[in-house]
């Protein structure tokens, strides 16, 4: 039996993809007056770093959040990738380098780029990311 192990493909084009349309719906859905609940049954780790072994095995990260993380500058004026770009340099210890990503737990619920309070959700609002088990720290 194969095991899908999320840490050697994190910040991939499919990550990215995933988590560009998960800020943006987030951003849509909080723009209401009315509480929101978010359920990930499937949430792995909050963050990713980039140079664990797992990540640096097989590089995935340099066809998918890379490029837009060198692009940032031009890419900040976009609607969506703006914002979503500076969700994730607030993501990083050392903001003018790219060292970790985030995982679908971060941008549900710390998002800093997100309207509302510091840590995104408002208070009537709820984010859950149920563990998956042992395989989910991988």
């Amino acid at each position: 039996m194969l095991s899908y192990q999320h840490a050697y493909h994190a910040g991939n084009f499919a990550d990215v993809h995933k988590h560009l349309i998960l800020h943006g719906v987030i951003d849509h859905l909080l723009r209401k007056e009315s509480p929101v609940t978010f359920i990930d049954t499937h949430a792995g780790r909050g963050l990713y770093p980039l140079a664990a072994e797992e990540t640096s095995r097989l590089h995935e990260y340099r066809q998918g959040v890379l490029p837009l993380w060198e692009g940032r500058e031009s890419l900040m004026g976009e609607e969506l990738l703006g914002g979503w770009l500076a969700a994730l340099v607030g993501a990083q210890p050392d903001p003018r380098r790219l060292s970790h990503y985030p995982g679908s737990p971060w941008w549900m619920g710390s998002a800093p780029a997100l309207p509302g309070p510091p840590a995104a959700l408002r208070a009537a609002s709820r984010g859950a990311c149920p563990s998956g088990g042992p395989a989910a720290g991988r």
